[in-house]
């Protein structure tokens, strides 16, 4: 059975955000969570809305099987 690995971005900051995070706070930070987050919402709900109704012929024509997508979008935005 093969296996699916979806990537999402690196939340690892820069030198440089990391020198300004201390002066600034943690909002910087927690921007960066946040465009991640959102990422992984706008991804989960393409795919939900793109390649569940499709036949099972199809997400097998694109390497994928129906119950990796269904564990894909059950997640919630904060697991990766």
């Amino acid at each position: 059975m093969p296996s699916v690995i979806y990537l999402f971005p690196n939340p690892s900051l820069h030198v440089q955000d990391r020198a300004r995070a201390g002066d600034h706070g943690l909002h910087r930070i927690a921007g960066v969570w946040t465009r991640i987050w959102l990422e992984r919402i706008s991804y989960r709900r393409m795919l939900r809305k793109e390649l569940l109704p499709q036949p099972d012929s199809v997400l097998a024509d694109a390497g994928l099987e129906r119950s990796a997508v269904l564990l894909e979008v059950s997640k919630p935005f904060w697991r990766a």
